[in-house]
C-alpha cells in the first residue's frame, strides 16, 4: 500500500503515551520536540522488492509475459460504468438465447486467452519455458492442447469449452512446471521440503484418481503425473468419450463440481486470464459478477503471500468465485443487492473523493 508521508508527525504528548498491555503502566513521554521519522511514499515508477521466498522460485528460461495480448475486458471495458453495465445484461440475454437453440454460447472476450493460451503453448514447445528441454512424452503432449487451443479459436471461444480447456492446460502446466522445478529448488536448498513445501511457500498439486474396489485412493503429486493422465480426462466433451476428470485428477475435491455449477449459472461468467490484476482493478469492475481465473506464464506466482503453482493459482481463484456472493444479488433492493448498486457505492468511495483530500493518495488505501 502506498501512503504519502511527507511531514513529520509529532510526538503524542505525555498524556496520549500508551499503555503497555502487559503491566498496565505507562510508557515515558518522548522529550519535547522529538519527531518520529517520516515515512514516505515509495517511487511508484520503480519495481518493488520481490520478496524473498518469491526469488527462490526460479523463472522461466524466456519471459513470454511481455509478449501476451492485453485482456482490455478486464482492464477496459469492465472498468467502464455504463459499457460494463451494457455489455453484462446483453450477453447475459444473448446466452439465454443461444442455449435455448441449442447452440454452444460463445464468448468474444475470451478470444484473447485463447490465443495467449496458443503463445504459451508454442513457447512451451520451442523450449523457451523451462532449462531443459522437453521429453518426447511431453512434447507430444503439448501437441494436442495446441490442437485444442486451435479448434476452440475455430469456433471463436465457446464459453464452456474454452473454460474447461483452461483448467485442463493449468493442470499440464502443473506437470511439467513441477518436473522441471522440483530438481532445481531440492538442488538449491537441501531441506526445500521442510523449508518450502511443508510451510506453504511452494508447492505443487495431487492428483488424485478414485479408489477402485477394495483399494484406497491413489494420490500422485504433479512432478510423478503425466500427461495422458490428463489427456486421457474428457474434459466436458473435449476429448471425446474419455474418462472423467472428476473420478481420474479430482477424486474427492470439489473444483471441477464447482466449475460445472458456476458454469451453467447464467448470472456469472468465469474468465480465464493471463492479465496482471492490482487490487484497483478488482475494486472497479467488482460491481460486476465476473470471475478472472488465473492463468500464469511463470513457475509460480505470489498470491496472498503463498507461492503458487499453475494450477493451484487457478483453483484459488475458482474458489474466490465459488464464496462471492455478487451473483447471488444479481436483481434485489438490498443496499449492494445489484451491479448498479455496487457501482454507485465505487463511485461515491473511489471516483468522488475531495480536491482537499487528493494528495494524501487514499485511494490506495480505500481499494
Amino acid at each position: 500500500m502506498n501512503v504519502t508521508g511527507g511531514a513529520a508527525l509529532p510526538a503524542p504528548a505525555a498524556a496520549q503515551a500508551a499503555h503497555t498491555p502487559a503491566t498496565g503502566l505507562r510508557r515515558p513521554a518522548p522529550a519535547t520536540g522529538l519527531r518520529r521519522p517520516a515515512v514516505r511514499n515509495p517511487d511508484p515508477a520503480r519495481p518493488r522488492p520481490r520478496p524473498g521466498f518469491e526469488s527462490a522460485v526460479p523463472a522461466p528460461k524466456e519471459n513470454l509475459a511481455t509478449r501476451l495480448l492485453h485482456d482490455s475486458f478486464l482492464k477496459e471495458t469492465l472498468q467502464q460504468p455504463q459499457e460494463s453495465l451494457d455489455f453484462f445484461d446483453s450477453e447475459v440475454q444473448r446466452r439465454k438465447a443461444m442455449e435455448s437453440a441449442g447452440q454452444p454460447y460463445r464468448f468474444a472476450p475470451l478470444i484473447t486467452c485463447l490465443h495467449n493460451m496458443q503463445r504459451l503453448t508454442r513457447h512451451i514447445l520451442a523450449d523457451r519455458q523451462f532449462s531443459q528441454p522437453l521429453s518426447a512424452e511431453d512434447r507430444a503432449g503439448f501437441r494436442v492442447l495446441e490442437d485444442r487451443i486451435g479448434q476452440l479459436l475455430a469456433l471463436q471461444a465457446p464459453y464452456k469449452a474454452t473454460v474447461r480447456l483452461a483448467l485442463m492446460m493449468s493442470c499440464m502446466q502443473e506437470i511439467v512446471t513441477a518436473r522441471h522445478l522440483m530438481p532445481i529448488l531440492c538442488a538449491r536448498f537441501p531441506s526445500f521440503p521442510v523449508r518450502l513445501r511443508e510451510t506453504g511457500l511452494f508447492d505443487s498439486h495431487s492428483f488424485c484418481t478414485a479408489a477402485k474396489e477394495g483399494k484406497e485412493p491413489e494420490r500422485t503429486r504433479a512432478e510423478d503425473a503425466s500427461l495422458a493422465m490428463v489427456l486421457s480426462c474428457s474434459w466436458g466433451g473435449i476429448n471425446p468419450g474419455s474418462q472423467d476428470e472428476k473420478s481420474q485428477l479430482f477424486a474427492g475435491h470439489r473444483s471441477p463440481v464447482v466449475l460445472e455449477q458456476l458454469l451453467d449459472d447464467h448470472s456469472l461468467f468465469l474468465h480465464p486470464s493471463f492479465e496482471t490484476l492490482t487490487p484497483g482493478d478488482f475494486c472497479r469492475f467488482g460491481h460486476m459478477a465476473v470471475y478472472p481465473l488465473g492463468m500464469m506464464t511463470a513457475c509460480a506466482v505470489n498470491a496472498d503471500g503463498t507461492m503458487m503453482s499453475p494450477l493451484r493459482f487457478f483453483l484459488h481463484d475458482l474458489n474466490h468465485a465459488s464464496t462471492s456472493h455478487a451473483s447471488l444479488h444479481s436483481d434485489s433492493d438490498r443496499p449492494l443487492g445489484n451491479a448498479c448498486r455496487r457501482l454507485q457505492f465505487r463511485q461515491r468511495v473511489l471516483d468522488r473523493l475531495p480536491a482537499a483530500l487528493a494528495r494524501y493518495r487514499l485511494d490506495r488505501a480505500l481499494e
